[in-house]
């Protein structure tokens, strides 16, 4: 029997049409369906190694397999969500229109295909097979493939799945999936608590909020603080979306004593650390009109 398993698995790994090739009985196995779903975590990811740079060609993309399945697995919501904590939140990708349209497994999903859960899986067999991360996978390569990784299929949108549009639903998500906000509509978009909740999670959402966000002084330094947790290990903050900030607030020097005010106490309580920490209230007064940066109040944050 699991001679016939690794045999099955082989040939759902060369193309997961395959599925139809295999006996039907084990087509609506629901055991060997969970066996085919949760492997060990060094077989849900490929890689090319280029001399120069290596890549993450695939992520649990053997989970795309289970679309194939009948629609008594298809529909089988029970196992499902016993699968999802093990082979992570991406399955949800694959699943029927019918078993997707549903809020609560949508965020059961997203908490399963955090960040936070996929390092807890790598880690897991990291651990147990006595491995450091760059003999499995390039740890910064890795790390940016992750944040753009979205639970959701190409196709779904608010008229597949209504709940995308509702404000309690997504908020209850995105903490998990930051990514998932650059498909939500443009009301949501331009909602401070979503942006926000997302802001916090990514700085790169920052780039997807609508424009009453990018003048909102509490979202926008989120975003600063997002992005310098980000590089903490750079001496500089770039600010790639600086000039997405509203010109009132980049001409606004009640707003930069704020920004300095938010981004020192960060520095001292840690959320923002290593080299940047040295220089980011410097690199943000370079960032202001000269008129504000040689105030007396601005420079006064770097003393």
């Amino acid at each position: 029997m699991e001679k016939n398993i690794a045999n099955h698995r082989q040939l759902l790994v060369e193309n997961p049409a395959n599925f139809n090739k295999l006996p039907t009985a084990q087509q609506s196995n629901p055991d060997f369906i969970k066996t085919l779903l949760c492997r060990t975590f060094n077989e849900y990811i490929e890689y090319e190694k280029p001399s120069s740079k290596w890549a993450v060609r695939s992520l649990f993309g053997c989970l795309e397999f289970f679309k194939y399945t009948p629609p008594a697995i298809q529909n089988n919501t029970e196992l499902i969500q016993k699968c999802i904590p093990r082979c992570s939140g991406y399955l949800y990708r694959y699943l029927s229109p019918a078993v997707k349209n549903n809020p609560d497994l949508f965020i059961f999903a997203a908490k399963y295909a955090s960040s936070k859960h996929i390092w807890k899986l790598a880690n897991r067999y990291l651990a147990k097979n006595n491995l450091s991360h760059h003999q499995l996978f390039d740890y910064g390569t890795f790390s940016q493939f992750i944040e753009v990784q979205s639970i959701l299929a190409p196709d779904d949108s608010e008229k597949t799945l209504p709940f995308l549009a509702e404000k309690s639903v997504v908020l209850k998500a995105i903490p998990h999936q930051p990514q998932l906000f650059s498909r939500l509509n443009k009301t949501l978009q331009n909602n401070p608590a979503v942006a926000r909740a997302a802001i916090k999670r990514s700085h790169l959402m920052f780039n997807c909020a609508g424009i009453a966000v990018k003048d909102n002084a509490a979202a926008v330094i989120d975003y600063v603080i997002a992005e310098a947790q980000y590089y903490h290990d750079s001496d500089d903050f770039v600010g790639f979306y600086w000039d997405q900030i509203s010109a009132r607030l980049r001409n606004s020097k009640r707003f930069y004593l704020q920004l300095l005010k938010k981004c020192s106490s960060a520095i001292e309580k840690k959320q923002v650390r290593g080299l940047i920490s040295r220089n980011l209230l410097s690199n943000l007064i370079q960032l202001a009109p000269q008129s504000i940066a040689a105030d007396p109040q601005v420079q006064a944050f770097l003393k």
